[in-house]
């Protein structure tokens, strides 16, 4: 066996034998965690304290003691009075159909508030193949986590309405792949696309 050969032979087996290493070393593929500053670490918890919240009961310093006020939770945020208007109004319905906390605040003219508040944990982590990876081939992305966002309408310093919605637990999966590899990738960035 000549020179070039053997160098050919040594250069494909420690490819194969990267590869192969790759290919069982999960842990130095990427991952990524997307997540709003929370006062409850999971979604049970968060609805729980939503669920101690009696419209016509609770007041505002109900919604402070669970979390649910601008004033002590910095991902509440305060709307608009006209957001109840966009979100609850619809012409010509007559208003024995409103909610009567949501008419209340339609009618309150000014002394109606409106808080909202939108929590998301969602952890991302590349599974797969990590020599398809990293060479662009192929791509699986494994999302887990929880979302919860809530609605409240305040009329006179008493919770009026609210409502909630969102999902206890996300576990989604992303496939990308790009049959061309890297050249996929850099094409466009080279022709300006």
């Amino acid at each position: 066996m000549d020179r070039a050969s053997r160098y050919r032979a040594f250069v494909v087996s420690l490819l194969a034998g990267l590869a192969g290493c790759l290919s069982g070393c999960i842990s130095i593929l990427p991952s990524s965690e997307s997540a709003t500053k929370s006062a409850w670490p999971n979604f049970a918890e968060v609805k729980q304290a939503y669920d101690r919240l009696e419209p016509q009961v609770a007041t505002v310093d109900d919604l402070k003691r669970e979390k649910f006020h601008p004033g002590v939770n910095p991902q509440v945020s305060t709307l608009p009075q006209t957001e109840v208007l966009r979100r609850f109004y619809i012409s010509n319905m007559p208003s024995e159909f409103i909610d009567k906390g949501v008419y209340a605040c339609l009618a309150a003219h000014g002394r109606c508030e409106v808080y909202e508040i939108e929590i998301r944990q969602m952890n991302r982590q590349r599974v797969g193949n990590p020599a398809l990876d990293v060479t662009t081939f192929k791509r699986d992305t494994e999302i887990r986590g929880w979302r919860f966002t809530a609605l409240f309408l305040v009329h006179d310093g008493v919770l009026v309405y609210k409502t909630w919605g969102g999902q206890a637990e996300v576990a989604e999966r992303e496939n990308v792949t790009n049959p061309l590899g890297p050249v996929q990738t850099i094409t466009p960035q080279l022709f300006g696309l």
